[in-house]
């Protein structure tokens, strides 16, 4: 375990910094130790070090402490001989001010739009993927009960390699339904992995599949720091959920928070109703990712958000930015990704209401 120094004097990481700094160290002749953070190298932090007038060192286990002057480090042979010992600065202010570096050199909420209802989230310096639904194109029959269903499902491509997109800390699975996780994603997702379900149904079906870390999310949870909430949805209006109840099912939302990250809801498969506008007021999200194809099923029946919920949630939160996500990648789809734009255009709703492409990526 690597920790932060200042005049030899050994100031553990807090919690946070714990959970999102990987120092690894190699050791070179004459002791020399490449510090990396993150896989980067450690020189980025002495040059906001610098920027910051600050001087500060750092130490080891196996190699004591280390103080020098941040102009004054050098890689290379001899590296950690005749270097002066770092100014005197109080504990507690280093360490605060190196964690504010670290947070912004480093640490910043990224969401990647993968396909469908599959996205990545790089949180609080963990990385979590939701739904993933991994099958390629066309490899699965339409949808029975929905409209289009002579259509192969899914209808795009994936972005990207699936060992990039299952290169993750966890995963979340808002609901078990074969558009948002598949026996491609059985497979190539590690079984040891921490994974977070709805209810008790959904986790058997997950444990079933062989995974032997699954966890049934209760309303507020902890995972490494970062708080999640399980909020209700509603995967259609009134009269298709009475009509088709058995094949909807459950859903669920999440809200992601923590101290140092703008407050990040998914609302899942679900239309605009009571139970996502309570979670608008009461959680207040910074970001909002809303499943918005307008699918819809026999019958002509919307089951997720279309044009007017996506105006409604627009309303309802009016300082987030929404992220329009689950577009043209299955065959009920009647909500198109151009045909969005034009009415977010109209609205003159554009400059907060995102819709990415597949493989599109924003950093907040």
């Amino acid at each position: 375990m690597c920790r932060f120094a200042v005049n030899r004097y050994i100031i553990p990481a807090c919690s946070y910094c714990n959970s999102i700094i990987r120092i690894n160290h190699n050791r070179y002749s004459n002791n020399l130790i490449w510090f990396l953070t993150n896989q980067k190298p450690i020189i980025s932090i002495y040059n906001a070090a610098m920027r910051a007038n600050l001087t500060i060192g750092f130490a080891s286990d196996q190699a004591g402490a280390i103080g020098m002057p941040i102009n004054s480090m050098i890689f290379g042979p001899n590296a950690t001989r005749n270097v002066p010992r770092a100014t005197a600065i109080s504990q507690q202010f280093i360490h605060n001010k190196l964690h504010q570096m670290l947070i912004e050199e480093y640490i910043k909420m990224q969401f990647t739009q993968i396909r469908n209802a599959t996205v990545k989230i790089n949180y609080a310096g963990k990385k979590i993927l939701i739904d993933p639904w991994l099958a390629e194109k066309g490899a699965v029959p339409g949808f029975g009960g929905t409209i289009n269903d002579h259509i192969r499902n899914p209808t795009a491509e994936l972005p990207m390699p699936v060992s990039e997109i299952v290169d993750v800390d966890a995963v979340i699975l808002t609901h078990d339904h074969p558009d948002h996780w598949d026996d491609a994603a059985k497979n190539a997702i590690p079984k040891d992995i921490p994974f977070f379900v709805q209810h008790e149904k959904d986790a058997q079906a997950v444990t079933s599949a062989g995974f032997s870390n699954v966890r049934v999310l209760n309303k507020i949870n902890d995972y490494e720091g970062i708080t999640l909430i399980k909020t209700p949805g509603q995967h259609g209006r009134p009269k298709v959920l009475e009509d088709m109840k058995e094949l909807l099912g459950d859903v669920s939302g999440i809200v992601f928070k923590h101290p140092h990250e703008k407050t990040f809801y998914i609302a899942g498969d679900t239309v605009w109703c009571q139970a996502v506008e309570d979670s608008l007021k009461k959680y207040h999200p910074d970001i909002v990712v809303l499943n918005s194809c307008d699918a819809k099923v026999t019958g002509d029946e919307s089951i997720i958000m279309g044009k007017q919920d996506i105006y409604e949630v627009y309303k309802a939160a009016p300082e987030a930015t929404i992220i329009a996500s689950h577009m043209e990648a299955v065959n009920h789809a009647t909500l198109s990704r151009k045909e969005l734009r034009e009415f977010l255009s109209e609205k003159e709703m554009m400059q907060r209401v995102l819709v990415p492409e597949d493989g599109e990526s924003y950093t907040f």
